[in-house]
């Protein structure tokens, strides 16, 4: 049984910041050591630096989530939020669930190992350096990683969304990327530094025009993707199939220029997914997707409310709710 504790950056909780906490955990003999975020401030950086006492794996394994109803709801000025850097590099099988990260001058959220997790992040960006990278995803050894419905905003010139190296297996599904600018550097930077495979599913990069939305390179290994979307006219596929070019993202939001990721009435990133519920069933805010037919691209899964868009708080840059 997980040993779970509270982070409530208000007060109240088992602690205040999440490094409060990974000193705690860090010294426990299993490694079943969760942190339970609250929004209310700002939890702080993170590193697992000095490593921890267990030996995590598959089953027993070190987790960050977000408590319900503190979740960032898609808005990016809401709900449980980093502005530190999370780095995680000397611990295996890591689980990172609803966390938002950001508006630091490096890396937001850095995965390094293998067997890792992340589900339902997001990773803004509306100031810091240029150059920042916001996902850096290095699956360094054999195991399976994951990165599931996250989504990267950045309206700083030269920066990376989604930052990713691989020695194992590792699966992107269902993500988003856009750089509202149109000056980002890199949407999906997809680097194979040993003979194994990224693979790339109904995931979205709109507005990285300086080595655009994906760049790749194999060394080796292999890039499959497929069912994916770019607003870059001349973007690769890498072979893939299903693949979407040359797509307006002014078309494909509802808001795109204020962080709001879900689609709009008509956008062709709906039903245009493969569906893959055969290995998970919900989209970045926990909405089911369809058990069986075509699912939408990128994070969000549209859903037709009254008015035209699903119903979902969208926040402007400085945090006031605009509906």
């Amino acid at each position: 049984m997980a040993t779970i504790k509270t982070i409530k950056p208000a007060g109240g909780g088992d602690y205040t910041t999440l490094a409060a906490w990974w000193t705690f955990a860090a010294a426990q003999a299993t490694a079943d050591q969760w942190a339970e975020c609250y929004s209310g401030g700002d939890l702080g950086p993170i590193d697992d630096s000095g490593g921890m006492a267990a030996t995590s794996d598959a089953t027993h394994y070190p987790q960050i989530y977000v408590a319900g109803g503190h979740e960032h709801g898609g808005g990016i000025s809401a709900g449980a939020y980093t502005t530190g850097i999370v780095s995680f590099g000397n611990v295996n099988y890591w689980h990172v669930i609803g966390l938002r990260v950001g508006n630091n001058s490096a890396s937001n959220l850095q995965l390094f190992g293998t067997g890792f997790f992340m589900d339902r992040c997001l990773a803004v960006h509306t100031s810091g350096i240029s150059g920042s990278l916001m996902f850096v995803i290095f699956n360094g050894g054999l195991e399976t990683s994951y990165v599931r419905n996250c989504a990267a905003y950045s309206i700083v010139t030269g920066s990376t969304a989604f930052d990713l190296f691989n020695g194992g297996p590792t699966f992107i599904d269902n993500c988003t990327a856009v750089s509202r600018n149109g000056n980002g550097n890199r949407g999906f930077r997809l680097d194979l530094v040993y003979a194994d495979t990224i693979t790339l599913r109904n995931c979205v990069a709109c507005g990285f025009n300086q080595n655009g939305d994906y760049e790749g390179s194999a060394f080796g290994g292999t890039i499959v993707m497929s069912t994916c979307v770019s607003s870059d006219a001349t973007a690769d596929d890498f072979g893939g199939s299903g693949n979407l070019i040359n797509q307006n993202f002014y078309d494909l939001f509802a808001d795109p220029l204020h962080g709001d990721f879900r689609l709009r009435p008509g956008s062709a990133l709906i039903d245009a997914g493969a569906n893959l519920s055969a290995d998970f069933t919900t989209d970045i805010v926990g909405r089911t997707r369809p058990a069986s037919g075509p699912w939408d691209i990128g994070a969000f899964e549209y859903v037709q409310q009254i008015g035209g868009y699903d119903f979902c708080y969208s926040y402007d840059e400085v945090g006031n709710r605009t509906r």
